[in-house]
């Protein structure tokens, strides 16, 4: 039997409410929504410009805009000639980043797009403690995770407060 704050046992159960929440999925967790391909393949024909541009895609996922990057370079292809561009894909999960490591593949003509990749499976706040002291970037392009600041883990969130810190943000939490 439950006991009241007086100490007392009693019969009386707390009432239980009903909620439109679901339990917190993985995907939520990591923040992971994906963009379709249409609305990647309106933004790379909008950043893509000469076809040799540098790119950064921080949270690639499945790669809906590694996919929409190379519809926009096989659409410039003539005008491209053979400038080579380069795409760094970041994805946390392996499993997505090596889905947009197949994806890239079977793209018809990827082999003729003059394309050079690098795939990090890596957290995009370690891997960037790296790439701004080494890359520069035309382009940054891609749906960066929403995650609410209580489901961000302590590493993540430290390294992220750290980059803030260095370009003269205050983070409060």
């Amino acid at each position: 039997m439950p006991i009241d704050r007086l100490g007392i046992m009693s019969t009386i159960t707390k009432p239980t409410f009903q909620t439109n929440k679901s339990n917190t999925s993985e995907q939520k967790l990591r923040g992971g929504y994906y963009t379709p391909l249409s609305l990647a393949t309106y933004l790379a024909s909008w950043a893509i410009r000469t076809g040799s541009e540098s790119i950064l895609e921080p949270s690639c996922g499945d790669g809906n805009f590694i996919e929409a990057l190379l519809q926009r370079f096989s659409t410039m292809s003539k005008s491209r000639k053979k400038r080579t561009a380069k795409i760094i894909a970041i994805e946390i999960e392996s499993q997505e980043l090596q889905k947009a490591q197949h994806r890239t593949e079977q793209y018809p003509n990827a082999s003729n797009q003059h394309i050079e990749y690098q795939w990090l499976c890596d957290d995009f706040f370690c891997a960037y403690s790296d790439l701004y002291r080494h890359e520069e970037f035309d382009v940054v392009i891609g749906n960066p995770p929403y995650i609410r600041f209580q489901y961000l883990n302590d590493a993540s969130r430290s390294v992220a407060f750290e980059h803030l810190r260095y370009v003269g943000y205050k983070p409060t939490k």
